[in-house]
């Protein structure tokens, strides 16, 4: 039976009797206790002809009572609309024997009346591909399963049944356990899986044996913090099994991060009021992936795969901030035009250039001869000793290199001898013409 307001509000194990509704007031929800005649009347109805499940909502949090050992009322959480702290949108898993018996399901393997127990939504996803109507000679599925709870569901393909059943191969595995029925043109495949917890399933039945590797686009949007990568993945062959991304980071200042993964990016499945779609030749994904500060640009790769294992790749760069240019002022002193290298480049003082921010690596010689004079070289005007050095450019920079010219060695000159000489034959020419007189 269904019914909106659960006629139980509190519980578990509950023992009475239509005929004293009044034992049983303790239990009842508000609205059925304020109508005792129509409470009493509805027990009625499930002790007489014996109903084994009643199905309720409205109060939008779990509920689960067994009425004289035999009658289960369940009332589930909600599947959209307002939640009560604790509680998240689900759904439950209700099993009913072809004898009647009733088994309802509950996550983890809890006990149902130990809340929350019920199956969150959005945590199992699935979708066959590209088709899975008889219409193609191949049909896949891929189911994600992010319960903590192993589920068993039937897998059912659906493929053309003009090409001999025989012709049809599973991959990558054979079930152990499959039905095929062939009719009206189809072959239909059966066979119940098991997938662990927090896994995901895939496999394939196909005719074909592609070799042609998916179509793969992007659009990548930069929003607030965030840059948006809208993937549209096709294969009309065997279906799009995957789109994973690769990206990296690079900085403001020039460095890099490392390559971070995403293996596997889950497909958005249109499930709604208004439709359903289980089968997809072209898929759509959607990663949003939060910038860190100084991020210049983000380089990716985008890898489609397809059920057969063809991949295609999409490689790309997307720029976040332009980069930071500074300008880089270079001169010597007490000498101009000496040459040096600005990361593997030659150039002469007086230098000035503009730069994107980051580092270079500048090398002076440590002597050089001008005009027949050497100069050594001495330092920079920030204090920094070596003659080759890593310039960290951050903002505009204006650098100095200072040499010091080499004192020649004293040796005396040639006109120093000249003039001792002279002053020596002066002498002896004095001291004979005195000695005469």
């Amino acid at each position: 039976m269904l019914i909106h307001h659960p006629i139980f509000g509190s519980g578990f194990m509950i023992s009475g009797s239509w005929q004293n509704i009044n034992a049983l007031r303790s239990y009842l929800y508000y609205s059925w206790d304020s109508n005792l005649n129509a409470a009493s009347e509805f027990l009625r109805l499930v002790e007489q002809y014996n109903v084994n499940l009643v199905l309720a909502g409205h109060i939008h949090r779990e509920q689960f009572n067994i009425y004289n050992g035999k009658h289960i009322f369940e009332t589930n959480a909600p599947a959209g609309g307002s939640l009560p702290s604790g509680v998240y949108w689900s759904y439950r898993l209700v099993n009913v024997s072809s004898d009647g018996k009733i088994n309802v399901l509950s996550i983890g393997g809890k006990a149902p009346q130990n809340s929350p127990s019920s199956y969150p939504i959005g945590s199992l996803l699935y979708y066959y591909a590209p088709l899975n109507d008889g219409s193609t000679k191949s049909s896949s599925i891929k189911i994600y399963n992010n319960l903590d709870a192993t589920i068993h569901p039937l897998v059912e393909f659906i493929v053309d049944g003009s090409v001999p059943v025989s012709n049809y191969k599973f991959y990558p595995y054979t079930p152990k356990d499959y039905s095929v029925i062939s009719v009206d043109g189809v072959h239909i495949v059966s066979f119940r899986v098991s997938i662990p917890a927090k896994t995901i399933y895939s496999i394939t039945f196909t005719a074909i044996n592609e070799t042609v590797k998916p179509m793969i686009s992007v659009d990548v949007v930069k929003s607030g913090d965030d840059l948006i990568f809208n993937v549209n993945a096709t294969d009309s062959g065997v279906g799009v099994k995957r789109v994973g991304l690769n990206y990296q980071f690079m900085f403001s200042d020039g460095s890099k991060s490392s390559w971070y993964n995403v293996d596997d990016i889950p497909p958005k499945i249109v499930v709604n009021r208004d439709q359903i779609i289980y089968s997809y030749t072209s898929l759509l994904y959607m990663y949003k992936l939060t910038i860190p500060s100084n991020v210049q640009s983000v380089s990716y790769s985008l890898i489609a795969e397809d059920f057969l294992g063809n991949v295609e790749y999409f490689n790309g760069t997307f720029t976040i901030l332009a980069p930071k240019q500074y300008t880089l002022t270079i001169d010597s002193s007490p000498i101009s035009g000496v040459q040096f290298t600005l990361s593997g480049s030659t150039y002469t003082t007086k230098f000035s250039t503009s730069l994107v921010a980051g580092n270079y690596t500048v090398s002076f010689p440590v002597e050089v001869n001008v005009g027949g004079v050497k100069y050594i070289f001495s330092g920079w005007s920030d204090g920094f000793s070596g003659s080759t050095r890593t310039i960290i450019l951050t903002s505009d920079t204006n650098l100095t290199v200072y040499y010091k010219a080499e004192a020649p060695p004293q040796t005396p000159s040639y006109w120093i001898y000249i003039a001792i000489a002279s002053l020596l034959v002066l002498m002896v020419i004095i001291v004979v013409v005195y000695r005469r007189k």
